[in-house]
């Protein structure tokens, strides 16, 4: 378990939130609870509704998905200051994918509420966070034309 002064300078190292200020990260561990999951674990699966946003204090889990009728698909594997579950959050849609932890995981875990208030107040934050769904959506995309070559090949 993690002190309070340690989540805040773990939170600072996230690219999310480092431009906040030391009392605006302190306002999100205060709204967020740390969690521990074992590997193995999955969070959540793809099509579930989404209640919460998680940052990555230490560990690492893997994003998937099922496509019709295919085994599992990895979609990226997310490590230490990561944060996974907000896209569903923002969009308010079922979750996009799956989430397994592959690395036993400890990490914040965000609620809806307190997301969206996050972002309300921080501006700064919503910019980091379009990049940060920006860039995942370009390295799924390149993942997606990977997995469409090796099944012409």
């Amino acid at each position: 378990m993690y002190k309070l002064s340690d989540k805040v300078e773990l939170l600072k190292k996230c690219p999310l939130f480092e431009s906040l200020s030391y009392d605006e990260i302190k306002l999100i561990v205060f709204s967020s609870n740390e969690i521990f999951c074992r590997e193995g674990e999955v969070l959540f699966e793809e099509g579930d509704e989404a209640f919460d946003a998680y940052v990555i204090l230490d560990g690492e889990v893997e994003v998937y998905s099922h496509p019709p009728e295919k085994k599992r698909v990895s979609i990226a594997f997310l490590k230490k200051y990561d944060i996974f579950g907000e896209f569903a959050i923002i969009s308010r849609c079922p979750r996009t994918a799956g989430v397994r932890v592959t690395k036993d995981l400890s990490a914040l875990k965000i609620d809806k509420d307190s997301f969206f208030e996050i972002i309300r107040e921080s501006p700064d934050v919503s910019i980091r966070i379009m990049d940060t769904l920006v860039h995942r959506l370009i390295t799924t995309q390149k993942r997606l034309l990977e997995l469409l070559q090796k099944e012409k090949n």
